[in-house]
C-alpha cells in the first residue's frame, strides 16, 4: 500500500487514541479503556508497517500481532458496551 495512506491512517488512529484516552480518564468506563488499547495497538501496528514492515517473530510479522490485539480489544469493548446497554446493565 501507499506510504501516504499509512501515514494518514497513523494520524487518524492517533487522534482516536487521544480522544478515547480523554473519555476513559473522565468516565472510568471499561469499554473506553479497551478502545484506548485498541487504538494504541493500531498506532503501533501502522508504525511497524511504515518504518519496520519486515520485522517478525517466529514467522509472524510484528504488525500482524498488533492487528490481532486490536481485534481482540475491539471485541471486548463491544461486549462491555452491550453489557451496559442491557436494561439491567451496570452504569
Amino acid at each position: 500500500m501507499n506510504l501516504l495512506y499509512h501515514k494518514l491512517l497513523l494520524l487518524i488512529f492517533a487522534i482516536h487514541l487521544f480522544v478515547f484516552a480523554r473519555l476513559a480518564l473522565r468516565t472510568h468506563r471499561g469499554d473506553y479503556g479497551c478502545l484506548v488499547v485498541t487504538f494504541g495497538c493500531l498506532v503501533v501496528m501502522t508504525s511497524f508497517r511504515i518504518w519496520a514492515a519486515d520485522v517478525g517473530f517466529g514467522g509472524v510479522m510484528a504488525w500482524e500481532l498488533f492487528r490481532w490485539g486490536a481485534w481482540a480489544f475491539t471485541f471486548m469493548a463491544g461486549l462491555l458496551w452491550l453489557r451496559r446497554r442491557r436494561p439491567n446493565g451496570h452504569s
